[in-house]
């Protein structure tokens, strides 16, 4: 049985707008005990309409990327009327590599604002779990303009191969549900008018279909 859940989109307090595409937590595997822990609090927190999100927070002294990123899931799990309500915190993963390195470089190295955005968490079979997320940036921000001068720069570019923590995730999940995700996520962002996210992920579907049994493997 799969399910998804997670969607009530909440965002810190005034103007923010997207920055990314849709991003998968990276290395989810490796901390499954803590995703699912927290996945269970957001589908409670969710019923009873109690606040939970994601966090980033940097790891300049991880060892094998000082640019690391730390995806932090937060979750209400108690409140009483007259005490503050109980939040529990999980580290769940990190922010893609190549992202981070943006993030670090466009914002976090100049001490720009930035947040995360739970998209939705997905659980399947066989322990399966995915946590989608965007990251935000106030709007009209002098990082806003300078992510997406990069973004620009970048479109220009063909399409680049599938990168090595694509890889890795490739392997370790079914290639069928890897690519009718990006499919799913295509859509959304075609709905919420980022059409250069949209057509970043239908690009990604179409260089799969044509790759499915190339070098990833």
């Amino acid at each position: 049985m799969s399910e998804k859940f997670g969607r009530d989109r909440y965002r810190p307090p005034g103007a923010w707008i997207q920055t990314t595409s849709l991003l998968d937590v990276m290395g989810i595997q490796y901390r499954k005990g803590d995703a699912h822990e927290y996945a269970r609090a957001v589908q409670t927190a969710e019923q009873k309409g109690w606040p939970y999100g994601l966090r980033l927070e940097p790891e300049p002294t991880n060892r094998h990327d000082p640019n690391a990123i730390k995806v932090i899931g937060h979750a209400v799990t108690k409140r009483f009327f007259f005490f503050a309500p109980t939040e529990r915190v999980w580290h769940i993963g990190y922010v893609p590599r190549e992202i981070a390195k943006e993030l670090v470089e466009d914002l976090i190295f100049v001490n720009h604002p930035y947040a995360a955005e739970l998209y939705s968490i997905y659980r399947g079979r066989n322990d399966f779990i995915d946590i989608e997320f965007f990251v935000l940036v106030p709007k009209g921000s002098s990082g806003a303009r300078r992510v997406a001068r990069r973004h620009a720069t970048s479109a220009a570019g063909p399409t680049p191969a599938l990168t090595e923590e694509q890889r890795q995730l490739l392997r370790h999940r079914q290639l069928a549900l890897y690519r009718n995700t990006r499919l799913t996520q295509a859509e959304s962002l075609k709905r919420m008018g980022d059409y250069g996210g949209a057509l970043d992920m239908y690009l990604r579907v179409a260089w799969l279909d044509q790759k499915r049994f190339g070098q990833w493997r």
